[in-house]
């Protein structure tokens, strides 16, 4: 998929308050879980280059990275129709398998 930088940009910052919301319910989870350390959560926040270096180099697992973007996309599927609307997406040339297509993948459990 080919990204503009004004998309990029706009990505990271939608990714950068995701991060802050998913770093605060963690915290609020190790207090209510009585920790002692509640603030120590072993997060790293992407820098924007690392950002768009997963966006643009990283194709190895486009369904993992579909669904990352989705979920930070979360209440903005207007502005980034083309990781929402496949068919949108098709006619861009900006294409990602709708979730429904998206073969699962299993590992063995030895059983």
């Amino acid at each position: 998929m080919e990204w503009t930088v004004e998309d990029i940009d706009r990505l990271y910052a939608l990714y950068e308050r995701y991060f802050e919301r998913l770093r605060t319910d963690i915290v609020s989870t190790n207090r209510s879980l009585g920790s002692s350390t509640p603030e120590k959560t072993g997060l790293e926040r992407l820098t924007r280059r690392q950002f768009e270096s997963l966006l643009v180099k990283n194709q190895d697992e486009p369904e993992a990275s579909q669904a990352w973007l989705r979920r930070i996309t979360r209440g903005h599927e207007t502005e980034f129709s083309v990781l929402h609307d496949p068919a949108r997406a098709r006619k861009t040339g900006r294409a990602l398998p709708p979730p429904a297509q998206v073969a699962q993948r299993r590992r063995a459990t030895g059983t």
